[in-house]
């Protein structure tokens, strides 16, 4: 699904489910899709961004 609808970003999934799923829990996905922008340093920039909101946060890191 990801490769036909041509999201070209990084995506994680568990076989587990989302239940028992221990990075699940620590980021606290509780339904999909669930997006987080990840700095070089592995730090969380954002979270749960969608529509303009995302589209502003993306123009904003790509100028730095």
């Amino acid at each position: 699904a990801i490769e036909r609808a041509g999201l070209v970003w990084h995506h994680v999934s568990s076989l587990k489910g989302m239940n028992r799923c221990p990075v699940a829990k620590l980021y606290q996905v509780v339904a999909i899709p669930k997006l987080y922008i990840i700095g070089k340093d592995g730090k969380i920039i954002a979270k749960d961004l969608r529509g303009e909101e995302l589209r502003e946060k993306i123009d904003e890191l790509f100028k730095e």
